[in-house]
């Protein structure tokens, strides 16, 4: 279920030692999910709001297999799932971060990709390559552009 890839992903976030109330989040998470639908089509969903209790932009990605359901704007299933998490405080980072994702995941290219992932380190070192990309793009810009390191994750979703 939705619900099931989104308390799994949060328990990933919860490893890290930065989020200590999955419920709240969880709660957060799916006010957003409630008020419009974060499934985007072509089998993305970026499941993302924000909450109390974190100093910094949160990301945990996975991937489902046979995808689920996230009431897509196509009416496919979503297999490729990043949610976003940001502190209350700071709409600008979140909609930064929201952007790159985005960004990223409008390539056909890159969703092929990340598809292939067979393992964490096949993740970490293709989000790893994109962010130092980005970042030399952006060195001539001010302020800083919000990274994309995550975590790769097979989702059960049960």
């Amino acid at each position: 279920t939705k619900e099931g890839v989104l308390l799994e992903l949060l328990e990933l976030l919860k490893n890290t030692g930065k989020v200590t109330d999955i419920n709240r989040v969880f709660h957060d998470i799916m006010a957003r999910e409630k008020l419009m639908s974060t499934g985007i089509g072509d089998g993305i969903a970026i499941p993302h709001g924000k909450t109390a209790g974190i100093t910094e932009v949160l990301c945990a990605f996975g991937l489902k297999p046979g995808g689920i359901d996230f009431k897509s704007i196509d009416g496919l299933p979503a297999d490729i799932v990043f949610l976003i998490i940001s502190p209350e405080e700071d709409q600008a980072i979140h909609l930064k971060f929201l952007a790159a994702v985005s960004h990223l995941l409008q390539s056909e290219e890159n969703r092929q990709r990340i598809r292939e992932f067979s393992s964490s380190q096949d993740a970490m070192a293709f989000f790893t390559m994109v962010d130092e990309a980005e970042k030399e793009a952006h060195l001539s810009e001010e302020g800083n552009s919000p990274g994309i390191l995550g975590e790769d994750r097979g989702l059960n979703g049960e």
